[in-house]
């Protein structure tokens, strides 16, 4: 709160089960995995005939700020955070979207309209147009992260089928619709390449997008990335039209892609389009087994949605193309 960067010698913590240790010791310990948890937890603890330890786990990246800080404490969170954070967009993934939030008008709307919908791709258009004159901060390259890798499709196509044997139910590395996703991604990748590349907002979704009835007020949670500006219009379409649905509105997706466009879109990024849309569907499954990986932890629960959208995709994949 005071400006001081991270010391990543005494402040990144090993993971170390606390409350385990604390009951070898004979004093209470309880771990809390979801904030629906904290309540029982707080009530036992301090019921308890003895000092309790609560292991909460929750997100490193978000700094302490308090619900009542002021304008200076802010800013000085935010100059240690760019000085010395190695996590930096993880804070500025999670703490500022959650000090936003308090301040901006607006709120974000689960189930938006279909206007609600046509506008936030319009104003996608011109969030882009804006950013196209920003430059590329050099970090952004270097593919440090897991968030980074799994936007590669390079990384989808090597790394996915590994994943899915090491952290996905027994079955889905090979299953027919993933190796069908990914193929259509391998014959497009040299073509992506071909792209031009600027920084983008890699996660636009109806989460992150305040609205004022059918007016876009900001778009918050900033997910930095240096892609062609099609990933990022195909990270929106897929929140706003692919995921949690069973049947596809080609008509509807084709209307988004043409009104997020900050500029006409060429021949090249026409044909890849659909390709570019499974791209991100596969980055989508492929998250949260590539985050227990690198973590070294057990597989997670079974992305489900993100896994039937993958399929949806595939089933409308003529429709798509405009064949």
């Amino acid at each position: 709160m005071e400006g001081a960067p991270k010391f990543a010698e005494s402040q990144t913590l090993p993971d170390v089960d606390y409350a385990a240790f604390a009951r070898s010791l004979g004093l209470g310990g309880l771990n809390i995995d979801t904030p629906e948890a904290i309540a029982g937890a707080w009530t036992q603890a301090l019921s308890a005939d003895r000092p309790t330890v609560l292991d909460i786990r929750c997100d490193p990246d978000v700094p302490p700020i308090p619900p009542h800080s002021t304008f200076e404490q802010v800013k000085a969170t935010l100059s240690a955070f760019l000085h010395g954070d190695e996590n930096r967009w993880g804070f500025a993934k999670q703490g500022i979207k959650e000090k936003a939030q308090e301040f901006l008008p607006g709120q974000a709307c689960l189930r938006p309209t279909g206007a609600q919908t046509a506008a936030t791709m319009r104003h996608v258009a011109a969030y882009h147009a804006a950013l196209a004159e920003v430059p590329v901060p050099a970090g952004l390259h270097a593919g440090r992260t897991v968030w980074d890798r799994v936007a590669s499709a390079e990384y989808l196509v090597t790394a996915l089928p590994g994943l899915l044997r090491s952290h996905g139910p027994p079955g889905y590395a090979a299953d027919g619709m993933i190796a069908a996703a990914l193929s259509h991604v391998e014959r497009a990748m040299p073509r992506m390449r071909e792209l031009p590349r600027q920084l983008v907002h890699g996660d636009i979704g109806p989460d992150n997008v305040l609205m004022d009835g059918s007016e876009v007020i900001a778009i918050i949670d900033f997910t930095p990335l240096c892609e062609p500006v099609l990933f990022a219009v195909a990270t929106a379409v897929y929140w706003y039209h692919v995921h949690g649905r069973r049947r596809l509105d080609p008509g509807g997706i084709r209307a988004c892609l043409d009104a997020a466009a900050p500029r006409p879109w060429t021949a090249t990024e026409r044909e890849i389009w659909p390709a570019m849309l499974a791209r991100e569907a596969l980055r989508r499954l492929a998250t949260p087994l590539a985050v227990a990986a690198e973590a070294g932890s057990r597989p997670p629960a079974w992305p489900a949605a993100r896994y039937q959208a993958v399929v949806t995709l595939l089933e409308s994949w003529r429709q798509l193309h405009g064949h």
